[in-house]
């Protein structure tokens, strides 16, 4: 795990994808980047590291062997550990109704292929970003600001 004074350890990404040549620009250009990168290439495995507690986020694609984004999407919003995992699904399917349904399962963001590395990039740090606010909201609470307290 590589770390920069900076930022700390560096952010885990799994990405779930079945092209080979996709999976490869997408894992270099998040490495690029800064994040480690874990890779599955079908969906069992994908859901397998889903839940192994390692990635901060998934990216996902739809249409995968063994289980596709659909079902892993589902698992993991259905798993209590898992819930608040990220997910990003990256698909060549780009339909109004597939997008929708894609949401309405629990991705976070969606975005079709082919894609800009830039808007992946910002996506998921937009991602990232949201899920620390999130969490540091369940472990601490809303604060207040102390001058706001009225006597």
């Amino acid at each position: 795990m590589s770390t920069t004074p900076e930022t700390g350890p560096a952010r885990c990404i799994l990405v779930v994808e079945d092209d080979p040549r996709i999976l490869k620009v997408v894992k270099k250009r998040l490495e690029v980047a800064g994040y480690e990168v874990i890779t599955a290439a079908d969906g069992i495995t994908g859901l397998e590291l889903a839940r192994s507690g390692k990635p901060d986020l998934v990216v996902l694609d739809l249409m995968l062997p063994g289980m596709d984004g659909r079902e892993i999407c589902w698992a993991i919003r259905h798993d209590p550990v898992h819930s608040q995992l990220p997910i990003l699904m990256l698909t060549v399917l780009a339909q109004d109704t597939d997008i929708y349904r894609g949401l309405v399962l629990g991705a976070n963001t969606y975005l079709t292929k082919p894609f800009d590395s830039d808007v992946l990039l910002q996506r998921i740090a937009d991602l990232l970003t949201q899920a620390d606010a999130e969490a540091a909201i369940q472990k601490y609470g809303r604060q207040t600001n102390p001058a706001d307290k009225r006597d």
